[in-house]
């Protein structure tokens, strides 16, 4: 349920705001719910930017492979099919980071030490 959470609420925010701003759903998933944020984060972003590449595919199908053609040509003139890959990865990783920092600005939080008596 929290996977199916993230991952439509970070990509509302993706579509309404930008990809930047997506990053603070699983950051918020994180300090709310720290335990596994950081797997939740990585498959939540990931997922929803799957999602919306596979929707700019469909839609867009000769400019998404033109597009990818030229991303992996950038990148050092790899096959078109990896820079889309490529960016599932990234999409994993950042989703990682956002949900484990999260995760620890709770336990950092909550802890006995940051409460001094």
């Amino acid at each position: 349920m929290r996977l199916a959470l993230l991952t439509v609420a970070t990509l509302l925010v993706h579509v309404v705001l930008g990809w930047a701003w997506a990053l603070l759903v699983p950051l918020a998933l994180g300090a709310f719910w720290p335990d596994g944020a950081g797997w939740r984060g990585a498959l939540g972003v990931a997922l929803s930017w799957g999602l919306l590449m596979a929707y700019y595919a469909l839609s867009s199908g000769v400019y998404f492979e033109r597009a990818a053609a030229t991303v992996a040509a950038l990148i050092g003139g790899l096959p078109a099919p990896v820079a889309p890959l490529l960016s599932l990865i990234f999409a994993a990783l950042i989703g990682l980071c956002a949900g484990t920092v999260g995760a620890q600005a709770r336990r950092l939080a909550t802890s006995p030490a940051s409460h001094p008596a």
